[in-house]
């Protein structure tokens, strides 16, 4: 079932992703076989205050099917993403 749903929507099945703690309010994402401007999609309320960056290009979330948070991967390859909320960041 979830590998239809990736097929379904062109999504890059070839993700690891660590799961993101509540109370961490940030994760470390391993992005494997990427394409850029695939889309990675987290199952949890799409929230504007989340951020992805990777090295030093940063993007915000975007709701996907206006429900859940989604971010548009910004470059091609296997590498470390980094996420944030935003709120939750010091100075």
């Amino acid at each position: 079932m979830v590998d239809g749903f990736f097929r379904k929507y062109g999504l890059a099945c070839s993700l690891v992703l660590a799961a993101i703690a509540a109370v961490l309010y940030s994760a470390l994402s391993l992005v494997r076989h990427a394409q850029k401007g695939e889309r990675i999609v987290f199952a949890d309320a799409y929230d504007s205050h989340w951020q992805m960056t990777i090295g030093k290009q940063k993007t915000a979330s975007q709701p996907f099917e206006n429900s859940l948070n989604s971010f548009v991967l910004l470059k091609s390859g296997t590498y470390t993403a980094s996420l944030y909320y935003t709120p939750q960041t010091w100075g």
